[in-house]
């Protein structure tokens, strides 16, 4: 194993913070251990962070209890993200089971304000819809207050615990928000009505259960700060920037809206005044990106996730009457500072002169070979951004230039920009991957010879149609839990995704012929390029067959094709030993596939 792969890939990603009931402590996320888990830290900081759990699985979301020394958490098992909700007491430590459905999935939605009942959503009814339900934590009482079909999710309760606001995925940008009434009021009441397309997210209520503040792209390009009034169903634009507005957190009292606004790709904290929409120029906030920002319950704090390109993620406290700031971790590296690079951020020119982003991390001394890795994101409605990326560093300190595109169909673009890949539009993303190929050869970013493709989930899919439909440009290929046949996936994933992904890819039922052009295994016979493919044994979305099938059939061809295969993972890692192995053998593959370079053992 290369020397510094552990000490890459040891720096602990950091999230979720959450303040406990009397303000004192704050609980978060990190991976430090291996997988992630729960910490606490006192919010005056100057002690280090205490381990809460010690579990096998990651924790995937956790939230601290509004009255009690509680804190609710999910998890799953292997990867499988049929996940359980549970609670651990944060003063005794004892862990109590609210859900053993092990068959079933469960999505957190919130607490209420007294913190007597938590809201969430899941498939229990039939395993395909999600419907939404609260639960007393106490007696473990449970009421199913929605139950539309389709993809819903619980979106949390008002101020006062009367409502609980609803959101409907018709597609992965296209939503509806209601608002559930527990007082046995009318049926639910659409927030959203509107026609086309719109996204609805990050619901914030005033105190009072009388307005309501979400983010909305109805009838615009980029999101924004939507008002909403109950009795008159009301809506105005609050606060809406050029870029997209990614979370809000809204102080207890009311007063400050705190933003995390998209800008190209940049995570920037905004504060806004929640009445008049103005923004709050505050000049002590950080110049990092943050990912994550949340309020102490008595408006006294500000907790928020920053990172930078060059610094991993930790948590930074504000004071709301000083602006006084300190952090309350410090997340270790363990190497020299010059490895980490901060990239260039640009565009480059598409077949049709549109201009596609993309960062370009470049080693500080490029090797003569000149080898490079184009990092294609999952989604495809996600989006390559400024941050700690500790895999491509390591690459980078390796001598390779990493490139990482944000081609069309990205998020942070507009919708418009959102939408260039649906259905019969797929080709022309794969075409901006040949566009990308031809500008970093014809600048000299890279060898022509020496260019890999490396994807995740729908990245994967990119890789392997990178590989098939443009076989002369690519020298290697390495797709991670990614799909081979928008066919057999659309045929064998969960049937709770099939619905939205139709709509994104095309449906079974009338674009059979498209989906099977557009997909690798139907041009396998063109692929050249060595490849490997990593999945895990328990993804639920993407099945694994989507991995079997293209490397059994390489290897019938006498191609170069390896599989790497993890029992004990879903869809993505969930642990550091396993992250360990594969990329290790990703590291041996490339430096052999594009700089003739074996390891001798």
């Amino acid at each position: 194993m290369h020397n510094t792969l552990r000490q890459f890939l040891e720096i602990a990603h950091i999230h979720s913070p959450s303040f406990s009931p009397d303000n004192s402590t704050i609980a978060f996320l990190s991976d430090a251990s291996g997988v992630s888990q729960l910490f606490t830290v006192p919010v005056a900081g100057r002690t280090d962070p205490q381990p809460l759990t010690s579990f096998a699985e990651p924790i995937q979301t956790a939230a601290y209890s509004p009255t009690r020394s509680e804190i609710a958490f999910t998890m799953a098992r292997g990867g499988d993200e049929r996940a359980q909700l549970f609670i651990v007491d944060t003063d005794t430590r004892m862990v109590r089971q609210l859900t053993e459905q092990n068959d079933v999935i469960h999505h957190w939605g919130g607490w209420s304000p007294d913190g007597e009942w938590i809201t969430y959503a899941s498939n229990a009814r039939n395993g395909i819809d999600f419907d939404v339900y609260v639960m007393h934590v106490v007696s473990g009482k449970t009421r199913r207050v929605f139950a539309r079909g389709g993809w819903c999710d619980s979106l949390g309760f008002s101020s006062t615990g009367r409502y609980v606001v609803v959101r409907e995925q018709q597609t992965f940008h296209g939503h509806n928000l209601f608002l559930v009434d527990l007082n046995g009021g009318d049926a639910a009441v659409l927030v959203t009505p509107h026609t086309g397309t719109a996204e609805y997210a990050e619901p914030c209520w005033l105190p009072g259960d009388e307005q309501l503040l979400f983010v909305s792209s109805t009838d615009r390009e980029c999101t924004a700060v939507e008002h909403y009034t109950v009795d008159s169903r009301q809506h105005r634009t609050l606060f809406a920037p050029e870029w997209d507005v990614m979370h809000l957190r809204l102080s207890p009292e009311g007063r400050t809206l705190a933003c995390v606004v998209n800008e190209a790709g940049y995570l920037r904290l905004v504060l806004v005044d929640a009445a008049t929409g103005r923004r709050i120029e505050e000049p002590t906030l950080p110049l990092h990106v943050v990912s994550s920002v949340s309020w102490s319950r008595d408006g006294a704090h500000l907790a928020g996730v920053v990172e930078q390109n060059t610094e991993p993620t930790n948590i930074v406290v504000w004071s709301a009457q000083t602006f006084e700031q300190w952090p309350l971790t410090h997340n270790a590296v363990q190497l020299p500072a010059h490895l980490f690079v901060e990239p260039t951020v640009t565009t480059y020119q598409s077949f049709d002169q549109r201009e596609i982003p993309m960062m370009i991390f470049t080693p500080s001394v490029v090797p003569e070979d000149r080898p490079a890795i184009v990092f294609v994101h999952g989604g495809p409605e996600s989006q390559f951004r400024e941050g700690f990326h500790p895999l491509v560093q390591y690459f980078v300190s390796r001598g390779y230039t990493v490139i990482a595109p944000n081609i069309r169909g990205s998020r942070g673009y507009g919708k418009t920009f959102l939408g260039l890949d649906d259905r019969e539009l797929r080709m022309d993303s794969i075409r901006d991957l040949e566009s990308l190929y031809h500008t970093v050869v014809a600048q000299k970013i890279a060898h022509p010879q020496r260019i890999a493709l490396i994807g995740g989930s729908y990245g994967g899919y990119m890789t392997l149609a990178g590989l098939a439909f443009q076989p002369k440009l690519w020298a290697a290929g390495v797709s991670r839990f990614g799909m081979s046949s928008l066919v057999t996936f659309l045929e064998n994933t969960a049937p709770w995704r099939r619905r939205i992904r139709e709509w994104e890819y095309g449906s079974l039922e009338h674009d059979r012929a498209l989906l099977e052009s557009l997909s690798p295994m139907t041009h396998i016979d063109d692929v050249r390029a060595p490849l490997m493919v990593i999945h895990g044994a328990n993804d639920p979305r993407i099945p694994l067959a989507e991995a079997e099938q293209v490397v059994s059939s390489l290897q019938a061809r006498g191609r170069i094709a390896e599989l790497l295969l993890y029992p004990d993972e879903g869809h993505g890692f969930g642990k550091l030993v396993n992250k360990l192995h594969a990329y290790e053998r990703v590291s041996d593959f490339l430096d052999k596939h594009l700089r003739g370079v074996e390891r001798l053992d």
